[in-house]
């Protein structure tokens, strides 16, 4: 939820964001030129995005807060 957002870590925000934004997982990657794995690993803490997929999923959800530089 919403107030926990400050501890939580970039792939809780991207789920977070994603949900808020309305989209899937499938329709974020397909925004962000990835798999819908890629996405749902970013989600889970498997994987970290580079700086320039964060851009691009930002971008895509319409809420830069996720962007490290804005911690």
């Amino acid at each position: 939820n919403a107030k926990n957002l400050a501890s939580a870590n970039l792939g809780q925000k991207i789920r977070f964001y994603r949900q808020t934004a309305g989209m899937t997982q499938k329709e974020l990657g397909s925004a962000c030129n990835v798999n819908e794995s890629t996405i749902r690993n970013y989600e889970l803490g498997n994987r970290y995005p580079d700086s320039d997929t964060i851009f691009e999923i930002a971008n895509a959800i319409g809420n830069f807060s996720i962007c490290p530089c804005n911690s």
